[in-house]
């Protein structure tokens, strides 16, 4: 039997991840969601008990642009694996919504059981230069959600003084946070980084790996720990690791091939943080974006427009309107 086992990073809006639940629940699907440590979990599970749902009990503190996301997921990939069901492990969050039917999911998804959805680019196609730098050549520490402090390496005494004001905003934030460990980073910044990989690729964090896939990627990671290091210090690895790796498994990208990935997210909105939250105006785009083979999309808050709980998912019948 074919199964969608969906991997959920969760944080806040208990009653919004039970509509996401409802709409996705059917024979063929699993849950395993990481709340974040800082999240009373009881909440959730208050709201949401079925069968098949499991909540990580491994859960971790997750920052905004840290490892911890990277981490969290890892956490959600082996506890899947665990369970031993054929299908694809389809990384949400709990501000997605279904953009189809359980059915047309389910027929898509099993009708290519060897195929990985993830959007893959290479770097200087995804990043302009000065992100590049910043996440490949600085050490970037995380002390709250969208706030980070990156300090590219001090070699000598001329970057020490060209860094200094960051460092020392490093020390204010270490102490005024209270994280005396982070102290100990400042070591790091003696050192040129350096990638486990000969090249990097970065795309989109939302992704449907093939188990087959998702067991090289756990195992390539337990048995290479300096791969995940690496990243320690990387802004948003979250949309660079599975990538690289990825890319970087040969007998993997050989038997299976990869297509976009199925969840839709809009980054070119100017006058609104992004990715935008989808209101009732943005039906026509996720109607066409459905018409290409977009099955998710990501993000929707209840408490900003609740449309998408009896509009979505959207009906094979729906049309994008004649302009």
């Amino acid at each position: 039997m074919y199964h969608k086992l969906y991997l959920i990073l969760a944080h806040h809006r208990p009653s919004q991840l039970q509509i996401l639940i409802n709409k996705l629940n059917d024979s063929n699907s699993i849950f395993i969601i990481h709340v974040d440590k800082g999240s009373n979990i009881a909440d959730f599970k208050a709201t949401i008990s079925l069968e098949n749902v499991h909540f990580i009990e491994e859960r971790i503190s997750c920052i905004w642009g840290n490892i911890s996301i990277v981490q969290a997921t890892l956490v959600m990939i082996e506890f899947a694996l665990k369970l031993k069901k054929n299908g694809h492990l389809i990384l949400l969050s709990g501000a997605c919504m279904p953009l189809a039917s359980n059915d047309d999911i389910t027929k898509y998804l099993s009708d290519n059981q060897d195929v990985n959805f993830i959007d893959i680019f290479e770097l200087e196609n995804f990043l302009d230069l000065e992100e590049m730098k910043r996440r490949f050549l600085a050490y970037t520490i995380h002390f709250r959600p969208r706030i980070a402090v990156s300090i590219n390496p001090v070699t000598s005494f001329k970057t020490l003084l060209f860094e200094l004001k960051r460092v020392l905003k490093f020390i204010a934030f270490s102490l005024i946070e209270k994280r005396y460990d982070e102290l100990n980073f400042l070591k790091e910044f003696r050192h040129s980084r350096t990638s486990f990989f000969s090249k990097n690729f970065a795309g989109s964090q939302w992704w449907a790996l093939n188990q087959s896939t998702a067991e090289a990627m756990l195992a390539h990671t337990r048995n290479n720990p300096a791969n995940l290091n690496q990243y320690k210090f990387t802004h948003s690895p979250d949309e660079i690791f599975f990538h690289t790796l990825l890319m970087n498994l040969p007998h993997v990208l050989k038997n299976n091939p990869i297509k976009h990935s199925i969840t839709y997210t809009e980054w070119s909105s100017k006058n609104s943080p992004s990715p935008i939250t989808f209101s009732r105006d943005n039906l026509p785009q996720l109607i066409q974006k459905r018409s290409e083979n977009y099955f998710f999309a990501r993000k929707f808050d209840i408490d900003a427009d609740d449309f998408f709980v009896t509009e979505l998912p959207l009906s094979t019948r729906q049309k994008k309107p004649s302009l």
